[in-house]
C-alpha cells in the first residue's frame, strides 16, 4: 500500500475487537444514474478523516512488459470533513489533492483508467463504506470552480456503493485521543455549498478599497472579514515537510480578520483592520514590509503603498455581534483580540445620544498605552449615557490611563486576570470573550464557577 505523503496521516491507538457483527446496510454493486447516496452515508462520508483510494492501471500491449498493470492502494488523510459530497447531486464525492512526495502515482492511475475504489471506516463504531465510480482529476481553474481555494482535486461519480456497520476488528482504543497532523490544511467547501498602532508592537490599521463594480457589503460590529491574497503573493513554493511552520505547505494565502470600524446598516466600500505581524507570516509578513517601506513620522499617518495590494473578499463571518437593544455587556479581551471591542465602540460612538447602557471591558495586554490609545477616539465621541468601565490586567507598571469622561473608568491590575476577579461581575451581562484559546478557557472556567450561565458567554478565539 502506498501512501500519499505520511505527514497527513492521522495517528490513533488502535486495539484488537474480534467480536464484530457486520450487517449490511446498503448494497447498490450497480447503481443507477438518477440515484442519490443516503443521508446516513453522506454522513458519514463528512465526518471522516481519512480514504483508502484504491486505482489500477491498464498497460498497453506495447508498454506490458515496461509498465505491467497493477492495482494500487493510497491513504488519503486530513481534518475531518475534508471529503466533501456533492449537495446538488447527492453522489459525487470530491478528494482534494494535498502536496505530498510527488508520487503521484495514484492520480497517474485515474488519468489512465478513470476509475476508482473509496474505502471509509469508522475507528470507533467499526463501520465501513465501500464507494467505486468513474473519477476524474482537476488542477488549477477547473478545480477553483469545484472547491473554493483549492486547486487540484479528484472528483469521482460514485456508481455503486456497500456500506457496513460493524465490520472493522480493530477499534480507537476508548478515552485515547486522536493525534492530528499539523500539515492537514483547513476543510475547503465545494462552490456550491459556499453558495452563498504602535510600530514596537508591531500593530497598524490598513484600509482596504474593494474593487468598483462589487455588490453591496454589509459588516456588523464585531464580524470578520474573509481575504484571499494569493493573486498578489502567489502560491508557496513546493515543500516537502516544513516541521517549523507545517501550515505553509499549504497555505492558500486566505486570512480572516475581525474589521474594526463599525459600518452598521451600511453599505462598506472602505473598512480597517487592525492587525499584528505573525513572525514568519507569509501575508502579515507582506503587509508589513508594504508599511516599512513608507515609514511613517507619526501614529495614524496614512501611507500610500508603491504598488496596489489586491485581496479578493471571500465573504463576512461572525455571529460575535453587540446588541444595540440590550447594552448591558462584559467585554473580555487578551492583546490583539480587543479589535472586535473596537469595532463595538466605534459604532456606539457613532450611535451618539441613541446608545445607552453598561458596558465592562476586562483587557489583559502587554502595552495597556497602545491599547487603549486605539480606544481613546471612540471614548471621546460615546455618549454620557452609555457607562464604560475598563479593567486592564498588565504587568507594565508605566501605564497612564489619561483623562476620562465622567462615565469612564479605568481601573489597573498587575499580573494576570486572577479567578477570584469574576466574584463581582454582575450575573445580569452578557459576556463576549475574545483571545487566544487558553486564556479564553480560562476566562469561562472563572465565570462558570461563579453562576454565569453558559448562555450568556460567547466566544471568539483564534491561534
Amino acid at each position: 500500500m502506498r501512501r500519499n505523503c505520511p505527514k497527513y496521516i492521522n495517528i490513533r491507538k488502535l486495539i484488537a475487537h474480534p467480536h464484530t457483527f457486520p450487517k449490511v446496510e446498503h448494497r447498490h454493486r450497480q447503481w443507477g444514474p438518477q440515484g442519490r447516496l443516503p443521508e446516513e452515508v453522506v454522513a458519514f462520508i463528512l465526518q471522516a478523516d481519512t480514504v483508502f483510494v484504491g486505482s489500477i492501471y491498464k498497460s498497453s500491449p506495447s508498454d506490458l512488459h515496461t509498465f505491467p498493470p497493477h492495482a494500487g492502494m493510497n491513504a488519503r488523510s486530513g481534518l475531518p470533513g475534508f471529503i466533501r459530497v456533492s449537495p446538488s447531486d447527492g453522489r459525487t464525492v470530491v478528494v482534494p489533492d494535498y502536496s505530498g512526495n510527488r508520487f503521484m502515482s495514484t492520480l497517474g492511475n485515474i488519468e489512465e483508467s478513470g476509475m476508482v475504489g473509496l474505502t471509509i471506516v469508522s475507528f470507533t463504531t467499526g463501520d465501513i463504506l465501500y464507494l467505486t465510480g468513474t473519477a476524474r482529476n482537476l488542477v488549477g481553474q477547473p478545480a477553483l470552480e469545484v472547491m473554493t481555494r483549492h486547486a487540484a482535486l479528484t472528483s469521482v461519480n460514485v456508481t455503486g456503493f456497500i456500506f457496513v456497520r460493524d465490520a472493522l476488528p480493530v477499534r480507537q482504543q476508548d478515552d485515547t485521543p486522536v493525534e492530528r497532523s499539523p500539515y492537514s490544511p483547513k476543510v475547503k467547501y465545494l462552490v456550491e455549498e459556499t453558495g452563498a498602532q504602535s510600530r514596537d508592537s508591531a500593530e497598524h490599521k490598513a484600509k482596504l478599497q474593494e474593487a468598483p463594480g462589487a455588490g453591496d457589503l454589509r459588516i456588523r460590529p464585531g464580524q470578520a472579514i474573509v481575504l484571499d491574497f494569493m493573486e498578489w503573493i502567489g502560491p508557496p513554493e513546493y515543500q516537502h515537510t516544513a516541521d517549523s511552520n507545517p501550515q505553509s505547505i499549504n497555505d492558500d494565502r486566505v486570512r480572516t480578520w475581525t474589521v474594526s470600524s463599525a459600518h452598521e446598516e451600511k453599505n462598506v466600500t472602505c473598512f480597517e483592520l487592525t492587525m499584528r505581524a505573525m513572525k514568519g507570516g507569509a501575508v502579515t509578513g507582506a503587509l508589513f514590509d508594504q508599511l516599512r517601506k513608507g515609514q511613517p513620522d507619526q501614529k495614524r499617518q496614512r501611507i500610500v503603498f508603491d504598488t496596489p495590494v489586491v485581496a479578493d473578499i471571500v465573504g463576512i463571518t461572525g455571529d460575535f455581534c453587540m446588541d444595540r437593544e440590550k447594552l448591558d455587556v462584559l467585554w473580555v479581551a487578551g492583546g490583539i483580540g480587543i479589535t472586535p471591542f473596537l469595532a463595538m465602540l466605534n459604532a456606539l460612538a457613532e450611535c451618539e445620544s441613541a446608545a445607552e447602557g453598561d458596558v465592562m471591558l476586562v483587557l489583559s495586554t502587554r502595552e495597556p498605552n497602545i491599547m487603549l490609545y486605539m480606544m481613546r477616539h471612540s471614548l471621546e465621541r460615546i455618549a454620557s449615557t452609555v457607562r464604560i468601565s475598563i479593567a486592564i490586567f498588565t504587568h507594565d507598571s508605566e501605564f497612564d490611563a489619561g483623562p476620562l469622561k465622567p462615565n469612564q473608568s479605568i481601573s489597573v491590575h498587575r499580573g494576570r486576570i486572577f479567578p477570584e476577579f469574576w466574584k463581582d461581575i454582575p450575573r445580569s451581562k452578557d459576556v463576549f470573550i475574545c483571545g487566544p484559546n487558553a486564556s479564553g478557557d480560562s476566562v469561562t472556567d472563572g465565570l462558570l464557577a461563579v453562576a454565569v450561565s453558559p448562555s450568556q458567554i460567547h466566544r471568539e478565539g483564534f491561534y
